[in-house]
C-alpha cells in the first residue's frame, strides 16, 4: 500500500525494520506488536525508539507498554528476576502502573537492589502520570524512610558517645597505672 508522509509518497510494502525513511509510526507500531508477541522486549524497544524519532512521543505504544507490563506480571510468580526487564521497558515507555511497581520494588529492595531514592522517584513519576495509588504509597514510604533515617542517626550518635566513654575509661586507666607506678602495665 501507499502512505503519505512528510509531503512525499512512500510504499509501505517496501518498509523494512529500522528503515525510518520508509516507515510510518503505524508500521513501527505493528512491528513492535509483533516483537511483543514473540516476547522480544529488546525488539519492542528498538521500534519504540523509531516511533519516538518520528513523533516525539511513546503515546502510540501505550497499549503495547501495558501488554508488556502484563507480561511481566505473568512472569513474576515463576521467575521473580525475569519480570524486571519487561517491567522496566514498560516503565520507560511511560506506563504509570509499571513505574509504580518498580518504585515499590526498589524502595523495598524486593528482587531489585534496595534504592530508596530511586523507588521514591519512580513513585513520583507514576503519580505525575495519574496512577492513583502512587501518591499515598509515596507518602507512606517517605515517612517510613525519614523515621528510619532518624533512628539510624540516633544509633550513630549513641555509638559515638559510647566510643568516647571507652576512650575516656582507657585514658583514666592509663593515668591510674602511671600514678601508681605500676611497671610493665600496658594499655593499647
Amino acid at each position: 500500500g501507499i502512505t503519505k508522509s512528510s509531503g512525499s509518497t512512500k510504499s509501505s510494502s517496501s518498509a523494512k525494520p529500522f528503515d525510518s525513511s520508509g516507515s510510518s509510526v503505524e508500521t513501527y507500531r505493528r512491528y513492535a506488536e509483533e516483537a511483543l508477541a514473540r516476547k522480544d522486549y529488546d525488539g519492542v524497544m528498538r521500534y519504540a525508539e523509531k516511533i519516538y524519532q518520528n513523533c516525539n512521543s511513546f503515546e502510540p505504544l501505550a497499549d503495547v507498554a501495558e501488554k508488556m507490563r502484563q507480561d511481566a506480571v505473568n512472569i513474576y510468580p515463576n521467575d521473580k528476576k525475569a519480570f524486571v526487564k519487561p517491567m522496566e521497558y514498560a516503565a520507560s515507555l511511560g506506563n504509570a502502573h509499571a513505574l509504580y511497581t518498580l518504585g515499590v520494588q526498589y524502595a523495598a529492595g524486593t528482587y531489585l537492589p534496595k534504592d530508596e531514592a530511586k523507588g521514591l522517584a519512580l513513585l513520583k513519576a507514576s503519580e505525575s502520570l495519574g496512577y492513583s495509588q502512587a501518591g499515598p504509597t509515596y507518602n507512606q514510604l517517605k515517612a517510613a524512610f525519614d523515621k528510619n533515617a532518624a533512628i539510624d542517626r540516633a544509633l550513630r550518635e549513641r555509638q559515638q558517645r559510647y566510643n568516647a566513654q571507652i576512650v575516656g575509661t582507657v585514658t583514666a586507666a592509663r593515668l591510674v597505672v602511671a600514678t601508681a607506678g605500676i611497671n610493665g602495665a600496658s594499655f593499647k
